[in-house]
């Protein structure tokens, strides 16, 4: 799911139900972003973006990296998104990461990487 949550407005995606899917050798499996075009005004809490009801049941497969998912919403907006039976697991074998920022593990149901935010760029870690 990729939003653009701009200046002018907002942006809704709501009742978004993805099911039953397998993904093999992909580089990018799972990717939310609402700050697509820049990290640093991602950070800023500007962005207005509601992402409700979104679900992701039951998808299985490799990438071919360790990153497996990325949920990037800004901060301050409204980002339910719930994970539940999600195995993908990088080909090389190393263990699978789920990146996010502003939202919380608990609530989506995956162990999340955060980010630390310098001079307006996430910097993850290693």
């Amino acid at each position: 799911i990729k939003i653009w949550s701009g200046p002018v407005g907002s942006a809704i995606v709501n009742d978004i139900h993805y099911e039953d899917i397998t993904v093999e050798n992909v580089t990018n499996p799972l990717v939310v972003d609402s700050c697509y075009f820049s990290s640093a005004y991602c950070a800023t809490g500007k962005p207005v973006a509601s992402i409700t009801n979104v679900t992701v049941t039951n998808v299985t497969g490799t990438s071919t990296g360790k990153v497996v998912s990325s949920i990037i919403c800004p901060e301050g907006s409204t980002c339910d998104i719930k994970f539940k039976d999600v195995n993908i697991v990088p080909k090389t074998g190393a263990a699978p990461v789920n990146r996010c920022f502003s939202v919380k593990s608990e609530d989506i149901g995956v162990n999340c990487t955060y980010p630390t935010v310098v001079n307006g760029t996430f910097k993850w870690p290693a």
